[in-house]
């Protein structure tokens, strides 16, 4: 996405696919938003971001499967956000880990 990408911080370059993910959710293009979702996680996961923005990229992630009618990878990724939030300092009954859970 970003030519010049390496010049700034993972979690500046992980925040841009993040919103580049949920414009392409609210516009429909799943399959777009799936994509930016993806590099998101992949980012946050190997710059070893705090594990609440990778739960929350994996939740995004498992919606956007779900909302594309893909419920085996919905599934995957929402059990992974679960499995994130429980390690994170995200209280399990805060409403983001909730409908995780649902």
């Amino acid at each position: 996405l970003l030519s010049t990408a390496e010049n700034l911080p993972a979690g500046v370059v992980a925040y841009v696919h993040t919103y580049l993910g949920m414009i392409r959710q609210q516009q429909k293009r799943y399959d777009g938003a799936i994509d930016a979702f993806v590099k998101a996680l992949w980012i946050r996961r190997s710059s070893s971001q705090p594990l609440e923005l990778i739960a929350v990229a994996s939740h995004r992630l498992g919606v956007v499967y779900s909302l594309n009618d893909d419920v085996e990878d919905a599934m995957v990724a929402l059990k992974q956000a679960i499995q994130y939030y429980s390690k994170s300092p995200i209280s399990m009954d805060h409403e983001f880990v909730v409908a995780a859970q649902n």
